[in-house]
């Protein structure tokens, strides 16, 4: 059993949603949140073929992780993995041409391939959403994204990981002077909505376990946050923590973001030294023109 865990996100944000998961021989795409032509078109430069894939995992049925889930694994003859909740709400209407149903249960692990799945629930206005704790041998990686709060169950399965993808949706001031009608504000900042910068740094400084190497900023609103934003409110939080060697990644809404995984990453190149009065010239040096 493979000992690593590599993760590629293939584009993370409100218009879809998708990665590739790999271990040992094990491939498996996380979310289908674009139609299958687009899935295919980035899943090229990743060097995986549909065929490679195990099985689809699909957290909750909203279209921007679900949306090529069906005609995808159609088109290849692959499993879709999910909770009875999202099934539901995927197949409803259909009655032929259904693929091959896994069905995820949380506090069930599931093994497919080098992989063992734990999934775990997760605080949305979703049918029965699911994050997802993936382990192979000695390491693990928790994805979860698409939560109004860091509930319990989702911060009990980050215990031990060693690589976190987890939401950083929205900046709060800029999500409360947007142009957003009242009634969405209020959705996406409620405890079944979405995560904000400023909670998630919060968890950051306060609890982020010790096992976490690399973390992956994910689900950013095009709206309401920007990935330098996200960057500098999560790196100011694990500064204050003391934990300046974690790899802070933001996965990209357009293209596939650069590899990661649960193996310790490259040290950080040291911070240059801020200039201080006493790094400015000596008086003595400094000559004087006299008048």
């Amino acid at each position: 059993m493979s000992s690593e865990i590599r993760l590629r996100v293939l584009g993370s944000g409100s218009s879809g949603n998708a990665a590739v998961l790999r271990a040992g021989r094990t491939r498996l795409l996380v979310e289908a949140g674009f139609y299958r032509k687009a899935l295919e078109a980035r899943l090229e430069p990743t060097g995986v073929r549909p065929e490679q894939i195990a099985a689809v995992l699909v957290s909750h049925e909203h279209g921007d992780h679900s949306r090529g889930a069906l005609t995808f694994t159609n088109e290849y003859g692959l499993p879709v993995a999910c909770s009875r909740g999202t099934w539901d709400r995927l197949t409803a209407g259909r009655s032929n041409r259904l693929p091959r149903w896994i069905r995820l249960r949380p506090g069930r692990p599931r093994r497919i391939g080098d992989l063992t799945i734990r999934p775990f629930p997760t605080p949305h206005d979703a049918a029965e959403s699911l994050g997802f704790r993936f382990e192979s041998g000695g390491a693990a990686a928790v994805m979860v994204t698409d939560l109004g709060h860091l509930s319990e169950p989702v911060t009990r399965a980050m215990h031990g990981a060693q690589l976190l993808l987890v939401e950083s949706n929205y900046d709060e001031e800029s999500l409360w002077n947007s142009r957003y009608p009242a009634m969405l504000r209020d959705r996406i900042a409620s405890r079944r909505g979405h995560l904000s910068n400023g909670a998630l740094a919060l968890y950051l400084r306060r609890n982020l376990p010790a096992s976490v190497r690399t973390v992956v900023l994910a689900h950013l609103s095009e709206n309401t946050n920007t990935p330098d934003l996200a960057e500098r409110t999560a790196r100011r939080a694990l500064d204050a923590a003391g934990r300046s060697e974690v790899r802070l990644v933001v996965a990209s809404r357009r293209k596939a973001t650069e590899p990661v995984s649960t193996a310790p990453p490259p040290p950080r190149p040291p911070a240059p030294r801020p200039r201080s009065l006493f790094s400015l010239p000596r008086p003595s040096s400094v000559r004087v023109r006299r008048v």
